[in-house]
């Protein structure tokens, strides 16, 4: 009878460590805005540089990473002007093409932040290629999601 009591909390303990790591491996990890950002720009220069417009791609995997870095709101305003045709312009560089060092030179510092929005100055590539951004992140509830792209140059 001790042995299947002892059996018995053993049992019950082992079920408890299990539960408490994968409760823990389930939760997300969210990144800084700053982090958010330069994340984004790495995968998103990389991609375009690739031939992938990730925008306009079918891949679920494209799908997964523009919904992992980009608001909801933002995401739908995009594909609808997708659908229309009226993006004069990529988006997120508001370029038509992008400089080789842009992939390579992605810099982004925090400049204000408060619990639900962030503003990050963001420069991609150097000298002649240089170009400066606002974005701005949210955080509703879930990560920090890029919600606007502005040019400041």
């Amino acid at each position: 009878m001790r042995i299947g009591y002892h059996i018995g909390i053993l049992l019950s303990a082992v079920l408890l460590a299990l539960s408490a790591s994968f409760a823990h491996a389930s939760e997300q990890v969210c990144a800084s805005p700053e982090n958010t950002v330069t994340n984004f720009y790495r995968w998103y220069l990389n991609e375009i540089s690739s031939d992938n417009y990730p925008l306009t791609s079918a891949k679920h995997e494209d799908k997964e990473n523009m919904a992992r870095w980009i608001s909801p709101s933002l995401l739908k305003t995009l594909q609808d002007e997708v659908s229309n045709n009226e993006l004069d312009a990529e988006y997120f560089t508001d370029a038509q093409d992008i400089f080789d060092e842009w992939v390579s030179h992605i810099n982004s510092h925090k400049v204000t932040q408060t619990t639900r929005e962030a503003r990050v100055e963001l420069t991609l590539g150097v000298n002649e290629s240089k170009r400066k951004y606002e974005v701005v992140v949210d955080n509703n509830a879930t990560c920090w999601k890029i919600n606007r792209v502005q040019s400041v140059q």
